[in-house]
């Protein structure tokens, strides 16, 4: 079995990066281990397959394979959106998939508003 750990992106029912849809979908931890805990809460940032919905500069590519043979388990083009900030309670997650290290990972929270940062616990 899975569990939660920064970097690992997992499917959950969240909010669209417009805060209007609650709806499945992959997003990366961002919490640092140290803060994460049995019955706790994460900060997620949200995946999207559609890159025409947010501008490009807060946009981060994942690797992904049409197999899910891939570090990040992803099977679609996705990208991660550094303003589609949520918290959810770990109960909440519904599944695990792969990991976003290295250059990816430091890139995502380069782009990370600052005004989020603090509260992310970055």
């Amino acid at each position: 079995m899975s569990s939660p750990c920064f970097g690992r992106i997992v499917w959950v029912v969240i909010p669209d990066s417009r805060g209007l849809i609650r709806e499945r979908h992959p997003a990366i931890i961002l919490s640092s281990n140290d803060r994460i805990s049995v019955g706790g809460r994460v900060w997620l940032v949200g995946i999207s397959t559609k890159s025409n919905l947010a501008p490009a500069e807060v946009q981060t590519e994942m690797q992904y394979d049409p197999r899910g043979n891939c570090r990040s388990g992803l099977r679609e083009q996705c990208w991660a959106v550094s303003t589609w900030l949520v918290e959810v309670e770990i109960a909440e997650i519904e599944d695990y998939a792969g990991t976003v290290k290295g250059t990816t990972m430091a890139e995502l929270i380069g782009k990370i508003p600052p005004t989020k940062v603090r509260s992310v616990g970055l």
